[in-house]
């Protein structure tokens, strides 16, 4: 099935491929995050035809997605986001419509009272109320290092090595990597989450290439965390002081959509 029935609200679908080669890639992991208010993040498995489904909260109005794929030494991956309705011809069937006179009476009584209210109705809307959550998608952290509290270092590397931090920059194969100290048995097997506002980023050489001087504080979660069917050893979040990625290269197969989600209901009561 190459389009899945929105049966949960509106969503995302599309396919990852190879760029050089324009073969699907099965079984990688494709990062969603939702960037600004009602802030959140998914991920999820491709399957084994490349293609990847993300079900969207029901928030209104516009926000900023950044999509992009965890990283592989393997390929180079390219994501392909489907149009959000078809596009190919179809032809609808054109009924006769006929109103009896007292639909028609009925009909001519609904009209009049929506445009009355439409005039008088002068209450609006309170917009500082919102169902949208104004915090991180995980909660609470177990422990947040704010950088201003401590003398500048260098590095970053430096904040979680010399500091009394649950977070340690190990290296294996030659490559640096992040280590979050727990004691659940998984914290050893999976691989944390790592984000810098809100945007995953698997190459640690970006995140500890930021400057220190360009992140207000890191949150962490020193204990497995679950996010659809992808397991996390833990979660490290790097926010930084102007909302701008402390000024990292950002993956790059990733692509940023600046996405309509629900309309804003009409604030016209209907009146029968």
């Amino acid at each position: 099935m190459d389009f899945y029935p929105e049966t949960r609200g509106i969503s995302i679908t599309g396919k990852l491929i190879d760029s050089t080669g324009d073969n699907a890639i099965s079984g990688a992991r494709v990062n969603l995050s939702i960037i600004g208010q009602g802030r959140d993040f998914m991920a999820i498995q491709t399957d084994d035809s490349g293609r990847y489904f993300f079900s969207l909260p029901a928030y209104r109005g516009y926000r900023d997605l950044f999509l992009c794929a965890a990283k592989t030494s393997e390929v180079r991956p390219r994501i392909l986001v489907d149009n959000d309705f078809c596009t190919s011809p179809i032809q609808l069937p054109s009924p006769v419509f006929i109103l009896t006179p007292e639909e028609r009476a009925l009909a001519f009584q609904m009209a009049k009272n929506i445009r009355i209210q439409e005039v008088f109705n002068t209450e609006k809307p309170d917009e500082t109320q919102t169902t949208e959550p104004d915090r991180a998608f995980y909660g609470k952290p177990s422990y947040v290092l704010y950088l201003d509290e401590y003398v500048l270092l260098p590095v970053l590397e430096e904040y979680f090595n010399e500091l009394a931090s649950m977070v340690k920059v190990r290296k294996r194969n030659g490559e640096k990597y992040f280590k979050v100290l727990g004691g659940r048995p998984e914290m050893g097997i999976y691989d944390p989450l790592v984000l810098i506002d809100w945007v995953a980023v698997d190459d640690p050489s970006k995140i500890l290439a930021a400057s220190p001087g360009n992140i207000d504080r890191i949150e962490m979660i020193n204990e497995p965390y679950i996010k659809g069917d992808i397991t996390f050893g833990g979660i490290i979040s790097i926010i930084s002081k102007n909302a701008d990625f402390a000024g990292i290269d950002l993956p790059e197969s990733g692509i940023f959509i600046n996405y309509l989600f629900l309309n804003e209901p009409s604030q016209v009561p209907f009146k029968p």
